[in-house]
């Protein structure tokens, strides 16, 4: 009997033993977080994200400063390779983290990246306001460093927002505080920074005077603090018709990025500057080829007019007349929407103040119905107590109407779909291709390549709504952001924007599940893009682990439409969709906003 007992005791601590999570020892963790920064600051941005991934999710523990400085270089990978909305989520995850865990660190690190992307999605004045936050929590915190770096970004801010004067004072104070602390990053980005400033307020002489002390020190650096310094001396030897000194600055600047993706937003200063320097010497349709490759890579904080206005002078130089009126046209749109921006803020704040009167009014009166309603339950308990068992019986016949509805519904939507397909493919394409059948012969060559090109492009949106994504291999995060991204890239003059909270692991769900919410967006989307007053068209993707996933749809909508759309069946066919996984289903018009909300329950 002892025996047995000894024997239990020992079997039972090697089972402890073999279930410990093992702690990464303090000695190690400088070289477990190498494994994501050298790659962070190589530029090799996919095998840090890939590497952050694995070490975040391995059994592992970690003290909480390794996991925050793993994150953040996580969040600027993403960010770097272009992954915007994905990287002002992730940036949100790790200021919650750091303020739960008391890292103040993390909260500034988050801040700036969150700083970054608004800034290269043009939103400056958001951009500012998460700075200027950081900059308070830097200053609290005493540090020096952190008080440094947001100095440099809010001198990039204001200068991209027109505040010239406030902005040279933040690049001072950074260059000041590097040259103190012996920073020499610190005293090239300042000096890139204060260049880039002076470029902007049209002062080109200045900028390469400001700048030609620290050529050799900047060369010496980094990749990205080369291609910083080369950046604004680039842009002012272009504007002052320095040719030959643009392309030796060039060639600098491509033994910069050597090694360098060229879909990265470092790589959009090369980009620029031979599309700049194309047309100086009138090569247009080479300064055209380059315009769309930046356009492929995307803004890196440069003004709609600005970057519009810049391709319509392209093509009235190659004589394409018609698309630079277009082009200028969305230059003016642009340029009168960036006016108008603070009107709008304006209107938003008052907004959201009338909404939560509302809600305080609409509070006050249910506290004084409680009351009346308690007495009136009180007084129906015994006529609920007789009618009990004929309501389980009629509800019972009501669900298995409602489910077999439901059934019909979600074919009739299919049924609706395919037709739907079928008559864009008949009267669309097919129409298209017999106009251009009789045309061709009496067409030039760049018409008949700009009509083909049109009718691809049709026949690809068409295909991308057949073609079942594959979600086996790939969460319904990756796939939404494949889909945004070939939605944004149609002539629609909205926008859709992708948010993923990272609360609810939606990468859990099951293929079937991700195939009916993705299919519920995808006609949902539509629908915005068809009957939606304009304004983006927001995809939110949140939740928790215990309470379920939250998907919400939110777009703006016509007076005039919003009675109408209860009476349609896309919302019926949406509806069926969601119940045949499970998930509960709501949609409010409210304030110019129609919203889908579908909740997905815990399995």
């Amino acid at each position: 009997f002892q025996i047995f007992w000894l024997f239990l005791f020992l079997l039972l601590r090697v089972w402890q033993g073999c279930s410990r999570t093992e702690r990464v020892p303090e000695n190690e963790e400088e070289d477990i977080y190498l494994l994501v920064g050298e790659p962070c600051a190589e530029g090799d941005y996919l095998t840090a994200i890939s590497r952050a991934d694995s070490l975040l999710a391995a059994p592992r523990e970690m003290s909480d400063s390794l996991r925050a400085f793993i994150m953040i270089d996580r969040d600027v990978s993403i960010c770097e390779y272009g992954h915007l909305d994905w990287g002002k989520a992730y940036a949100d995850t790790i200021i919650e983290f750091g303020k739960s865990r008391g890292i103040a660190l993390a909260v500034m690190q988050g801040l700036q990246n969150r700083g970054i992307v608004s800034r290269r999605q043009g939103n400056y004045d958001k951009a500012i306001s998460d700075y200027k936050e950081g900059l308070e929590l830097a200053v609290k915190e005493n540090d020096t460093e952190m008080v440094q770096v947001f100095s440099e970004m809010l001198a990039i801010a204001c200068g991209e927002n027109r505040l010239y004067e406030e902005a040279l004072s933040f690049a001072h104070r950074s260059l000041e505080i590097a040259d103190e602390t012996e920073d020499e990053s610190g005293v090239l980005n300042a000096v890139s920074t204060i260049g880039g400033i002076m470029v902007k307020k049209g002062d080109y002489e200045g900028a390469i005077k400001a700048l030609q002390p620290y050529h050799d020190r900047a060369m010496a650096g980094k990749t990205l603090m080369r291609v910083k310094y080369l950046t604004p001396l680039l842009q002012s030897y272009l504007q002052l018709d320095s040719l030959g000194k643009v392309h030796e600055t060039l060639q600098e600047t491509y033994q910069a990025l050597e090694g360098t993706p060229r879909n990265t937003q470092a790589y959009l200063v090369a980009v620029n500057a031979e599309a700049g320097l194309a047309g100086k010497e009138g090569r247009y349709a080479d300064q055209w080829r380059w315009y769309q490759l930046a356009d492929s890579i995307g803004g890196m904080g440069t003004s709609p007019e600005i970057l519009y206005g810049q391709r319509a002078q392209c093509l009235a130089n190659m004589g394409r007349f018609s698309e630079a009126y277009e082009m200028e046209r969305k230059a003016f749109a642009a340029l009168d929407s960036v006016r108008t921006a603070s009107t709008d803020t304006n209107l938003q704040e008052l907004s959201v103040k009338y909404a939560t009167l509302d809600k305080e009014n609409t509070i006050m009166q249910l506290k004084a119905q409680r009351l009346l309603w308690s007495l009136i339950a009180l007084s129906c308990v015994l006529v609920v107590a007789v009618g009990v068992f004929i309501l389980i019986f009629m509800r019972r016949r009501a669900l298995r109407r409602i489910e077999k509805e439901r059934q019909e519904e979600y074919i009739r939507g299919l049924e609706e779909e395919r037709a739907r397909m079928a008559r864009e493919l008949h009267d669309d394409v097919a129409g298209s291709l017999v106009g251009l059948q009789w045309q061709l012969p009496t067409m030039s060559e760049e018409e008949a390549e700009k009509s083909i090109g049109e009718i691809t492009r049709r026949v690809r949106t068409l295909s991308h709504e057949l073609m079942p994504p594959i979600f086996r291999e790939h969460n319904l995060t990756e796939m939404l952001l494949d889909y945004v991204a070939k939605i944004n890239s149609q002539p629609h003059g909205k926008h859709v924007t992708l948010v993923d909270e990272g609360s609810f692991p939606w990468d859990q769900v099951s293929p079937e599940e991700r195939l009916e919410l993705y299919r519920i967006i995808q006609e949902s989307v539509g629908n915005a893009l068809r009957h939606g007053s304009g304004g983006d068209i927001r995809i939110e993707l949140s939740g928790a682990p215990d309470r379920g996933g939250v998907l919400t749809i939110t777009n703006f909508i016509s007076e005039d439409y919003a009675p109408k759309i209860g009476d349609g069946a896309g919302l019926r066919s949406l509806e069926a969709r969601a119940a045949i996984i499970g998930a509960k289903f709501s949609a409010v018009c409210a304030d110019g906003l129609f919203t889908i909300t579908i909740i997905v329950p815990v399995k």
